[in-house]
């Protein structure tokens, strides 16, 4: 971002929640962790799809009548491949199933790494931009991989659009859903931080 000094984006990175030099311990176990998450959201959509695909139709006939948002998408999905909604909403799932599971083992490695050896950063008045930033890439990330569809599609000249079709589309989902999980994770460390440890530790 051209428009933007090099001294706010090295204070954007000073201040944000979970500062990647706040624990060198913490930024190589996040890559371990990112990884490993990515992987065990493929594998349960791959063995979902594999194994429950009957199940998988029905869920996603009711998540186009329960969350109107993800029915242009399911209905696009539908009329490429008969076989594409069920895949889809095992993407979901496993989204849905890693944003707990994700968060819980950030927040582990967290306190494991940073909190109990009392090297947290204070945030400062630019903590709530980046925590705005991040909410801003989660949602844009969110909507692009479950939400969006392809404006112009040609069957001929699928380009881009393979990123929506299976079995790509496992490895996308996969990999938004862990950083999914890590941004929301150093949001909620954000907020903790505003409300108990506005000076770092004493």
């Amino acid at each position: 971002m051209p428009f933007i000094s090099e001294d706010f984006k090295e204070r954007l990175k000073r201040e944000s929640p979970t500062p990647p030099d706040e624990s060198e311990e913490f930024t190589r176990v996040t890559g371990h962790i990112v990884l490993g998450i990515i992987v065990f959201a493929a594998v349960v959509s791959y063995i979902a799809t594999g194994f429950f695909s009957a199940q998988l139709d029905v869920i996603s006939t009711r998540l186009a009548s329960l969350v109107p948002l993800l029915r242009p998408r399911i209905t696009f999905l539908a009329a490429v491949d008969p076989s594409f909604p069920a895949q889809y909403a095992a993407g979901v799932i496993s989204f849905v199933l890693v944003q707990p599971i994700g968060i819980a083992i950030f927040a582990r490695a967290y306190w494991r790494t940073v909190v109990k050896k009392r090297l947290c950063r204070p945030v400062g008045p630019v903590t709530p931009i980046t925590m705005l930033l991040g909410a801003g890439l989660l949602l844009v990330f969110v909507w692009a991989t479950f939400g969006t569809v392809p404006s112009r599609w040609d069957p001929r000249y699928p380009g881009m659009a393979r990123i929506f079709f299976p079995p790509i589309y496992q490895i996308l989902a996969s990999l938004i859903s862990s950083l999914s999980a890590f941004l929301s994770f150093a949001i909620l460390v954000g907020f903790l931080k505003f409300l108990f440890l506005r000076r770092g530790h004493r």
